[in-house]
């Protein structure tokens, strides 16, 4: 089947390429996508090469994408033509799929795909990850309403966690110099954020906090150098601390601050079961997940190639970019 993919041949450097798609299975569907989501943290690190243990160029990066079922093996009973459902990724042939969401067409098996309910728009659908990882990484901590709470970044993941937080009763404070991705936070989850590069830091924290320190510590900005100012907050009632982030290489703690608090550390991977999912869809059913714009910001296929670009070099103005696939049709 002839198709459309973002491919990268070499490090940062996308390009929309005609595709062949490998032959649908009996166990299989055909998706035409919709809308495409990158997540930039985790795409950053597969296309710039650092991360190889997934795959190495050629590839087609991306977890998740959304659009409605095009056709059908002879086996699959519980699907229907015209289904809308969210897909993890495509089978590939010419290129590695890490994870090869980023087609305009999917090939793929169909246990492997989700069902959209009708309330949940395609564009949020195809999006649905880090919502699962914030809720992963949320019920892995335990948090709960005796909890505050201290989010350090609010990319994306740091977002959701901080919303999952404040939703199981948590108070949440968050650390985030960026003015947009504040504003976000504030209006969109009714989040408390602290500009860390102005006034005393932990005089603001504190008074945030209502007067006692956080329960929780959250690492949540993906940079290595930032980890000692989250660890600074393990103070008397600080007993867990959470990294949200995948770093490159090492990382270094300092062990007396975490042995003398009796701290626990998590480091929760992945998104969750299929309950974390029906979880968050059902959140996105009813509002309780507000993934509007600005939030979440679609893109025309037209500009994939500068959107990544834009990925690749850490522009920090994009939260959740969803590429719109069927504005190329």
């Amino acid at each position: 089947m002839q198709s459309q993919a973002i491919v990268f041949r070499e490090a940062n450097r996308p390009r929309l390429e005609p595709f062949t798609l490998p032959m649908e299975g009996p166990a299989d569907v055909t998706v035409e996508i919709h809308y495409s989501g990158i997540s930039a943290g985790t795409e950053t690190s597969i296309i710039s090469g650092a991360r190889t243990h997934n795959g190495t160029f050629p590839l087609v990066s991306g977890y998740m994408a959304a659009g409605r079922i095009l056709s059908k093996g002879c086996e699959v009973k519980h699907l229907s033509i015209g289904d809308r459902v969210i897909s993890w990724g495509s089978r590939l042939e010419s290129a590695n799929p890490v994870w090869g969401a980023h087609v305009a067409h999917h090939i793929c098996a169909s246990t492997s795909v989700t069902r959209v309910p009708d309330s949940v728009n395609l564009q949020a659908a195809a999006s649905w990850i880090p919502p699962r990882v914030g809720l992963h990484a949320v019920e892995v901590a335990a948090i709960s309403g005796n909890d505050i709470v201290l989010v350090s970044g609010l990319g994306v993941i740091g977002f959701f966690f901080a919303q999952w937080a404040r939703l199981k009763g948590a108070r949440v404070v968050a650390l985030e110099p960026d003015s947009k991705r504040s504003e976000i936070a504030r209006r969109q989850a009714g989040i408390s954020v602290i500009d860390p590069t102005q006034g005393p830091l932990e005089d603001n924290v504190l008074a945030a906090c209502g007067g006692e320190w956080p329960t929780v510590v959250v690492e949540a900005t993906g940079n290595k150098a930032l980890i000692p100012q989250s660890m600074r907050f393990l103070k008397r009632t600080g007993r867990r601390i959470v990294f949200l982030s995948w770093y490159p290489g090492e990382i270094h703690l300092e062990y007396a601050q975490l042995h003398n608090h009796e701290v626990t550390a998590f480091f929760p991977t992945g998104a969750g079961t299929d309950e974390t999912g029906r979880t968050v869809l059902a959140a996105l059913a009813d509002k309780t997940l507000n993934m509007n714009e600005p939030f979440l910001e679609v893109y025309p296929l037209h500009q994939a190639e500068q959107l990544f670009m834009r990925v690749s070099q850490g522009d920090r103005t994009l939260m959740s970019p969803v590429i719109d696939w069927k504005s190329a049709r």
